[in-house]
């Protein structure tokens, strides 16, 4: 199995992803051969535009998205290769897809519990854990089949955790938080529960840093822009 593929299947993971999290609010989007878009507000730190191909055309959306929203909302540039800096929008970061084809993880030892969210209870403990107190992450997300929260905890107090979410070939990794280990101890967890599947997600140098430690890979860059 090879990485050369896997950019395309990060991508279309997130567009899963961001249309989970849209629906758990009751938001409508949209999907285009070269591009996704949510015509209404999302929740923070989501985005109303992903670009599918390098040669998307989004000029005439911004514009009637623009028309709707309050400054603020987003774009993800899926392959970092707009300039948007002419057309109203402020670069918030640069960051790396990455990817880990699935292989037996045998090179950590923890002491740590990791366990998935399955109540009200621990969606709150995870959702202070991870530091933002908007609501994000609220009850219907927990009815997903295809969405699963795990945590890492440590004498009863969550030490780390991240969101999956499964589509096509690949398992999803997103929001991740915490001590090192438990993040490791927690992707490990994912792993072991679906061996056949591609990991995938995105994130900063040190967060890749960190899963590289158990295989993972950058496989492309991306960009997301605000508008000013």
């Amino acid at each position: 199995m090879s990485y050369d593929s896997k950019p395309d299947e990060a991508i279309l993971n997130n567009v899963a992803w961001c249309n989970a999290i849209a629906d758990s609010h009751g938001i409508a989007t949209h999907r285009q051969k070269s591009v996704w878009h949510c015509d209404h507000p999302m929740p923070p730190f989501y985005p109303n535009i992903i670009t599918l191909s390098k040669d998307a055309q989004i000029d005439k959306l911004i514009k009637t998205i623009d028309s709707r929203l309050a400054p603020g909302w987003g774009i993800k540039d899926s392959f970092g290769n707009l300039d948007l800096s002419g057309k109203g929008f402020s670069l918030a970061f640069d960051a790396n897809w990455y990817c880990r084809i699935p292989s037996p993880i045998t090179n950590l030892k923890s002491s740590l519990a990791v366990n998935a969210v399955k109540t009200q209870s621990d969606l709150d403990r995870w959702v202070k854990a991870w530091g933002e107190e908007q609501r994000i992450f609220t009850s219907p997300l927990l009815q997903n089949t295809a969405v699963e929260l795990i945590l890492a905890e440590h004498n009863g107090r969550v030490v780390s955790g991240l969101a999956t979410n499964q589509s096509g070939k690949s398992v999803g990794i997103s929001n991740v938080f915490g001590l090192p280990n438990g993040i490791l101890d927690c992707v490990a967890d994912v792993a072991r529960r679906h061996p056949e599947k591609v990991l995938v997600g995105y994130g900063d140098k040190e967060e890749i840093e960190i899963l590289s430690t158990i295989g993972f890979r950058e496989i492309g860059n991306l960009r997301v822009w605000l508008r000013r």
